[in-house]
This record gives C-alpha cells, sequence and structure tokens, in this order.
C-alpha cells in the first residue's frame, strides 16, 4: 500500500478498487445503524410492487461502499486530511447480490495557501457486475503535500 502526498497525484489518473458484493445483512445492518428502514429496502412485500420489482438497497448504503472501496485503496491512508465535500448522483438501484466496484478519475489538483497541503478532486463511480454505473459522484480531499511547490 503506498500513501500519496499531493504532489503524487495527476490530472486524469485513474484507479480502480476490488469489488465487493452487497448483500441482504448489509442492507439490514444498514438500516438499523442509520435508521434508513425505506420499505423499498427492507421490506419484500412492497417493494415487489414498486417501479423496481423487488428489494433494492439504500441509496446511501451504495455510496458508503463505494467510499470505503476508494479507502481500501490506501492511497490516503497517511497523507489524506479530510473529506471536504460530496457531490452525489443515484443512476441506477443496487440490489442484493449486485457486485460493485469504484472507478476513480482525478479531475483536479490544486495547492493550499497554507503551507504543506491542498485539494485533489475526484471522479467516482460505482459500477456494477454487467458494467452499469449505478452511482457517480465527485468527491475532494485535503491532502498533505511534500512543499516541493
Amino acid at each position: 500500500m503506498k500513501s500519496y502526498y499531493l504532489e503524487d497525484f495527476a490530472i486524469g489518473q485513474t484507479y480502480k478498487s476490488a469489488g465487493r458484493t452487497v448483500t441482504e445483512s448489509d442492507i439490514a445492518w444498514f438500516a438499523g445503524l442509520s435508521g434508513d428502514m425505506t420499505s423499498l429496502s427492507i421490506n419484500t412485500e412492497i417493494a415487489k410492487q414498486s417501479d423496481f420489482g423487488g428489494r433494492i438497497a439504500q441509496g446511501m448504503l451504495g455510496s458508503s461502499i463505494l467510499f470505503g472501496l476508494w479507502v481500501r485503496l490506501g492511497v490516503m491512508e497517511l497523507n489524506g486530511i479530510a473529506l471536504l465535500e460530496t457531490n452525489w448522483k443515484y443512476v441506477l438501484p443496487i440490489r442484493p447480490g449486485d457486485t460493485i466496484h469504484a472507478e476513480c478519475v482525478v479531475t483536479q489538483v490544486k495547492l493550499s495557501s497554507k503551507p504543506y497541503k491542498g485539494t485533489v478532486y475526484l471522479q467516482i463511480n460505482g459500477v456494477n457486475q454487467m458494467d452499469e454505473v449505478v452511482q457517480e459522484g465527485q468527491m475532494v480531499f485535503l491532502m498533505k503535500a511534500r512543499g516541493l511547490y
């Protein structure tokens, strides 16, 4: 695992995470933890009657898993200071049994006016086992810099 500094990121740099299967247990645990008891996620009979035709994972569960997959890449392990901003779009439902992974692209790198830090902007797409984008978002991270500027 390599922990990057701000200077190690470049516009257009791409990362792809490992996959992770979303389970029935994930959905139940997330409902209990978050309080998101949406019928589409926890009530099989109601969900069958919906446009989705069955249960789906909570949207925030999907984005939480995708964030975790990004973190597991380890590039921010020692030098990431904070997540500053997110902007998220839910494109397609994630169903129990779907396997998703994160595809990440660096879109901007900016040195801060304060010494030894800056921001990295990422586009993150959540992609399922059928190669469909299920969620997409942008994240901005505050990172340590070596100060070589």
